[in-house]
């Protein structure tokens, strides 16, 4: 497979993407291989990318795609979103409900695993600390009812909708922004 690669032609601004991605690639690959230095395991495998799930909560129904999902030679799971735009560790209230989501997804194929879920900060990686929650009990009770909360936020009509302010970067991939009319 790298011998075709090295037979692309990469020209112009694709030079520079190409380089951006693989350092973005390297990267990882040496938070990943520090990570597993640091936690004493032999070794773990990318058991899945890209993995499609879907979860009913609260009457509604979820549906996306886990980035990652590794395992630890001694049988933990780590679900892994990776970011590559803003992430602010001192607001992780919606990160950790989007985790908690994925975490629906996998529910019933990783019953009885110990699983940790971790937010990769793409722009950040080697400089920051790796953001991850231990999925426990506790913590699912927990964003099981911040879950229901935003849920029951969104459906009460007695609640105004609030626009973004004009050019906020949230509408850029908002699915409903021709709705809202930006």
């Amino acid at each position: 497979m790298l011998e075709e690669l090295r037979t692309i032609e990469i020209s112009g601004r694709n030079i520079v993407m190409f380089d951006v991605i693989c350092r973005y690639v390297m990267q990882t690959l040496q938070f990943d291989l520090s990570l597993l230095q640091k936690s004493g395991a032999d070794s773990f495998e990318v058991i899945a990318t890209e993995v499609p799930g879907k979860a009913d909560v609260g009457g509604f129904h979820f549906s996306g795609r886990i980035d990652r999902i590794d395992s630890f030679s001694d049988g933990t799971l780590r679900v892994v979103d990776y970011k590559t735009g803003s992430f602010d560790r001192t607001k992780t209230e919606k990160f950790d409900r989007q985790l908690y989501i994925y975490d629906l997804f996998i529910e019933k194929d990783c019953a009885g695993k110990d699983v940790t879920d971790a937010v990769y900060h793409i722009p950040t990686i080697l400089t920051d600390e790796l953001y991850t929650v231990h999925v426990d009990n506790e913590w699912k009770g927990v964003m099981q009812e911040a879950v229901q909360e935003t849920i029951d936020e969104i459906c009460d009509l007695s609640k105004p909708f609030r626009r973004l302010s004009p050019g906020s970067r949230a509408c850029e991939q908002c699915n409903f922004k021709t709705l809202c009319g930006r």
